[in-house]
């Protein structure tokens, strides 16, 4: 196998062609590595390999413990916009990132 086709997978996605952007990114487990890549066509990012590791979604979300996730905010944003009308307006004025 050529260098060029280990720097291109499909989207998992859209199905375009992803190009290989960074090799070997750190995980949040100690010792897991991953490749990041980039869609040409609908620009979304993934990895590779897809991961399901319990200890490492615990530790971006926290599992049963919140409190202590790296992304609690983002936990309790989606526990609290099921209950919204207008979840993109409402977001849209509660934090920029959520701009449309």
């Amino acid at each position: 196998m050529n260098q060029q086709q280990n720097d291109q997978k499909a989207c998992s996605l859209c199905g375009g062609s992803a190009n290989l952007v960074y090799k070997e990114m750190n995980g949040y487990v100690e010792g897991t590595k991953y490749d990041v890549y980039e869609c040409a066509n609908c620009s979304s990012s993934f990895v590779d390999p897809m991961s399901n590791l319990k200890e490492e979604y615990n530790i971006i979300y926290g599992g049963d413990n919140t409190k202590d996730a790296g992304y609690n905010y983002y936990y309790y944003l989606a526990k609290g916009v099921k209950s919204l009308k207008n979840p993109f307006k409402d977001l849209e004025n509660y934090c920029a990132i959520f701009w449309v």
